[in-house]
């Protein structure tokens, strides 16, 4: 049996506005064996589904981190991964939803897509998804 098979979603609410910044949620993983899970975000900017967390597998152990993290120190979860975290503005500490973020610019390099960059409520500019 999959050690996701249960639920495993984390809800992160924005610091703001109190609604979801990003849910996660293990998901299996269509380049596997169907024995390693991807993690999939919602509800920041777009849908992601990722393999893997740096160089780290997905496992239920790795998700009790991050919502531990998501609940303790949202400084060293942001570190993890800055993509899939991007949400976490790195100054304050704190996550925020997309419609929080102001000023949210979507950037190209020779037509191909580079980065997004985007300024928290307190004004603090970054990039949020490379």
């Amino acid at each position: 049996m999959n050690d996701y098979n249960q639920t495993n979603k984390i809800d992160i609410s924005c610091n703001r506005c109190k609604k979801p910044a990003a849910t996660l949620e293990l998901v299996p993983s269509a380049d596997s064996d169907g024995n390693t899970p991807a993690i999939h975000i919602n509800g920041f900017i777009g849908e992601i589904t990722a393999q893997g967390l740096g160089s780290n597998r997905l496992t239920n152990l790795l998700l009790a981190r991050i919502q531990e993290l998501a609940e303790t120190n949202l400084s060293v979860l942001h570190s993890i991964d800055q993509d899939i975290f991007g949400f976490i503005c790195r100054e304050c500490v704190v996550a925020y939803c997309r419609n929080c973020w102001r000023n949210v610019i979507t950037r190209f390099d020779e037509g191909f897509y580079d980065d997004v960059r985007a300024t928290c409520p307190n004004g603090h500019e970054q990039m949020i998804q490379d």
